[in-house]
């Protein structure tokens, strides 16, 4: 029974990945376009964390991405909401 536990990152992927498809489906759904996501990496991001996401992108099929600069703003919602 142990070997079949998720352990936290595949949680956080697994999740991931089906907002990806739910999204992408809505979106093309709504516009006739595929879903564009914006990558943006923060100081404290580490170079696997952006590999497991363009992976995740892969594998859910999402042709349009792209990595920027996360902003100031973005930074600041973030630690408001105690993620960063």
């Amino acid at each position: 029974m142990g070997g079949n536990k998720i352990k936290g990152a595949e949680v956080f992927y697994f999740g991931f990945c089906v907002v990806l498809i739910r999204r992408s489906k809505e979106v093309l759904g709504k516009t006739g376009k595929n879903l564009m996501v914006l990558i943006k990496p923060s100081d404290s991001s580490q170079y696997k964390d952006l590999v497991d996401v363009l992976d995740e992108l892969n594998i859910t099929q999402v042709p349009s991405y792209a990595i920027v600069d996360i902003s100031k703003e973005d930074v600041a919602r973030l630690k408001a909401q105690g993620i960063y």
